[in-house]
């Protein structure tokens, strides 16, 4: 008996500190590429708004299910963008940005993942660009690459170029992530 509470004792000692250090690490918030603790925004793909369409297409946006962004167009080709406006505090520093989304076909992708500032119309700085195409038909959040901390000190827009290869495929926009530290 003596030795069944002298076992459980630090047992349960050595799990309570693994939960607090559990914890204190979700707290925090997961490391990002260099080691250094990150948080992330979470923003609905609700929010996108129809943006330049250089193609000359038309785009249409729905959501079937509630919580994605469902794009389609009348017209092939590249060019085609959909805009976020984000409401960030100037308190963060933006790092990465994570996309998550889903292709009908892999010959409609995203091509551009980018992050415009802007203070006075009709000029807009490019503060973060990632020219990855993202290819995934089975649905992924897309990582991008990291950056110098980039300091919210003006009004941000994240806009997604968009190539469709099909007028009858789609490209589903989920949530995206502000990494910032």
């Amino acid at each position: 008996m003596a030795i069944g509470r002298r076992i459980r004792a630090p047992l349960a000692a050595g799990l309570a500190g693994l939960v607090a250090v559990v914890a204190l690490s979700m707290a925090v918030g997961a490391p990002d590429v260099e080691g250094a603790p990150t948080k992330v925004i979470w923003v609905s793909p609700r929010a996108f708004v129809l943006g330049q369409n250089i193609a000359g297409g038309v785009l249409t946006m729905s959501s079937p299910s509630g919580n994605e962004q469902h794009v389609t167009t009348n017209k092939v080709g590249d060019l085609q963008w959909v805009d976020l406006p984000l409401q960030l505090s100037n308190t963060i520093k933006i790092k990465r940005v994570i996309t998550c989304y889903k292709l009908d076909a892999a010959t409609s992708y995203i091509s551009q993942v980018r992050l415009a500032s802007s203070t006075f119309p009709p000029t807009a700085t490019v503060k973060y660009d990632d020219g990855a195409d993202l290819l995934s038909t089975t649905g992924a959040c897309h990582y991008g690459m990291t950056v110098s901390p980039i300091p919210v000190n003006s009004e941000f827009t994240l806009s997604l170029r968009l190539n469709f290869g099909s007028t009858n495929e789609a490209i589903d926009l989920g949530a995206i992530g502000i990494v910032y530290q």
